[in-house]
This record gives C-alpha cells, sequence and structure tokens, in this order.
C-alpha cells in the first residue's frame, strides 16, 4: 500500500478495470483482457450499459486534468445511446447533468492520485 500511495507501484488498467467491473457490476470475467477500447476509456459492455475507466498507471498523469471526466467526453459517451458507468479521478460537472446523460460516475480510490 505504501508504494501505491507514493505512486512507485499502481496497478496495471487491466487490474483495476477487473476490480472495479466487480465492485460496480458484480461482473468478473477472468479470462478478458480490460484495456480501453476508444479514447473515452470504454472497456466492457454488456447490454444493460457500457463501462469506463480515465487511467493510466502514471502519478502524474492521474494528477492532471486528463484524468477527470469533462462534459465534451461526457457528451461523447452520452451520444452512444447506452446507459454509461464512468471511473474517474473526479468530473468537471454536477451529477445532476450526469444523471440527464445516463451516466453514472464513480471516483477512482484517492489512494492512486494523491501523495501522502
Amino acid at each position: 500500500m505504501d508504494k501505491v500511495l507514493t505512486g512507485e507501484s499502481l496497478p496495471t488498467f487491466n487490474d483495476l478495470a477487473a476490480a472495479l467491473l466487480w465492485t460496480a457490476a458484480v461482473v468478473r470475467d477472468e479470462h478478458r483482457e480490460l484495456a480501453p477500447q476508444n479514447d473515452d476509456g470504454l472497456f466492457y459492455q454488456t447490454e444493460d450499459a457500457d463501462y469506463y475507466m480515465l487511467y493510466k498507471p502514471d502519478i502524474e498523469w492521474l494528477q492532471s486534468k486528463k484524468a477527470n471526466l469533462h462534459e465534451e467526453r461526457a457528451k461523447r459517451i452520452h451520444d452512444t445511446g447506452k446507459k454509461a458507468v464512468v471511473f474517474a479521478a473526479d468530473k468537471y460537472m454536477s451529477q445532476r447533468f450526469l444523471t440527464d446523460l445516463d451516466i453514472s460516475f464513480c471516483q477512482l480510490p484517492y489512494e492512486l492520485f494523491i501523495k501522502a
């Protein structure tokens, strides 16, 4: 945990995506490689929802604006026509705005991007 807190050892995209997918949707697919499928971080799809994660195992990137959900990206995700779950370090709009777009925002664990 100390290495995670200092940014020395962050989980891979696949490992973090698998853990968050299990937590959010109780989906476990151990044979699937979870990786971003587009620039918006899409990594998993079901009939009911798409799952996105804005993440790179890089502490500086995680602390940058690139790791946050912004309005332009939220609108692109909404334009797919499916309910979406988005994991990111932070967001630049209200949950009400996201709810209107059928997006559920889930914050990445602080331990990944806040230095102790």
